[in-house]
């Protein structure tokens, strides 16, 4: 998938704004260009408020979106979420969040049924969510470390519903449910899809952190719907009331050390639905990243079966201005060991400019689409834009 991006951003104080146009190609032979969304424009603007007397802080994300495709739906949103969030600590440290969040949209669609049958649809949407969330660190000073063990419990309240068929879903079709987004009022990304219904999140966090600088955490969590539906497709595993089970672990022995790995289990046997190895050294000189990731073929995506791939890369600082990178990507699904793509390269960067020459390799196939090598040329003016060849 290629992607062609024009856009302007600004930053003052806490505001942030930007204009972006994009433009997809899809290379796979089994798309149809008609198919490919042409984006213009998405405006964006986002701005966090000071702290009042309370500790309160406002929040404002606002966008307009225009959508067109040469066959099938085009959509025009403007969507405007306003929050608020406030901390409290007991005296004895508890930890109190109280947050709020109301997301306003109005769309107006054309031909969601895909059938060109020219229908337009008019919608809008309220979408109210309040919520809570505790927590009680608990920490004991051990020689030179120190251990903590965290229990937290978070509730959200809101309506069921808010996902009409009449609302397209261009900006959330990707989603993935893990530590990141447990606590999460609303876990998509977008603003198509909002998290429907009443629920319940609890985790346990707990660490040992060491004088020196190393550390070991490990989160696990779950959550419960006790009112509405779902929003979330089979295999996600937030699909029934009860979720699977999410954690991550995280091991760092020193500073420029870091070992991580992330899971999602099935609620009833326990079962591997997803599991990530991460490992990386970062040094002044040199960085080495490892990443292995498998998916169970149940785990709520648009690909068939299991999938498993491991991702080696390594970047070296050669002089003040001048670095290599190798990355190699290997696809291990159903016992195969392939070489999906492998990347060489030599970049120069100042505070102007960056000027790079990468050599890759392609393994992927998709009927008419044959492996190949590629040499590529990147100039970037930092403060103007960019150009890629290859």
């Amino acid at each position: 998938m290629l992607t062609s991006r024009l856009y302007a951003e600004g930053f003052r104080g806490r505001n942030y704004a930007a204009v972006n146009a994009y433009k997809w190609q899809d290379l796979r032979a089994s798309s149809d260009p008609d198919d490919t969304p042409l984006v213009m424009p998405f405006a964006e603007y986002s701005f966090v408020g000071q702290p009042n007397s309370f500790g309160g802080r406002s929040s404002i994300d606002a966008s307009l979106l225009a959508l067109t495709r040469e066959r099938g739906p085009d959509s025009r949103r403007a969507s405007l979420v306003y929050g608020w969030k406030a901390p409290y600590t007991t005296g004895n440290g508890q930890l109190l969040t109280v947050e709020s969040r109301v997301q306003t949209d109005g769309y107006y669609a054309s031909d969601l049924s895909g059938t060109s049958d020219g229908s337009d649809e008019t919608t809008a949407r309220l979408f109210p969510q309040v919520g809570v969330k505790w927590q009680y660190p608990w920490a004991r000073r051990a020689g030179t470390y120190t251990q903590v063990v965290e229990p937290i419990v978070g509730i959200v309240g809101g309506p069921n519903g808010g996902n009409p068929d009449e609302i397209p879903n261009e900006d959330s079709r990707s989603f993935e449910f893990d530590t990141t987004n447990l606590f999460r009022m609303n876990r998509y990304e977008g603003v198509d899809r909002v998290t429907s219904g009443s629920r319940v999140d609890y985790a346990l966090r707990t660490g040992v952190y060491g004088d020196s600088g190393g550390s070991t955490e490990l989160l696990i969590g779950q959550s419960y719907r006790f009112y509405g539906s779902s929003a979330f497709d089979a295999g996600t595993g937030l699909d029934e009331d009860l979720s699977d089970i999410v954690g991550a672990i995280t091991v760092r022995p020193r500073e420029q050390f870091d070992l991580s790995y992330r899971f999602r289990l099935d609620k009833e046997d326990l079962s591997v639905r997803r599991n990530e190895v991460g490992f990386g050294y970062h040094h002044p000189r040199f960085a080495a990243l490892l990443d292995y990731i498998a998916i169970d073929d149940s785990a709520g995506s648009d690909l068939a079966g299991s999938r498993e791939q491991i991702e080696a890369t390594l970047n070296v600082a050669i002089a003040p201005r001048w670095s290599t990178l190798v990355n190699v990507v290997h696809d291990l699904s159903d016992g195969d060991n392939r070489l999906l793509r492998g990347r060489a390269g030599i970049t120069y960067a100042d505070e102007c400019l960056t000027f790079g020459v990468d050599l890759e390799r392609s393994d992927i196939q998709d009927q008419d689409i044959e492996a190949d090598t590629r040499v590529m040329f990147r100039i970037v003016f930092k403060y103007l834009g960019g150009v890629e060849s290859q």
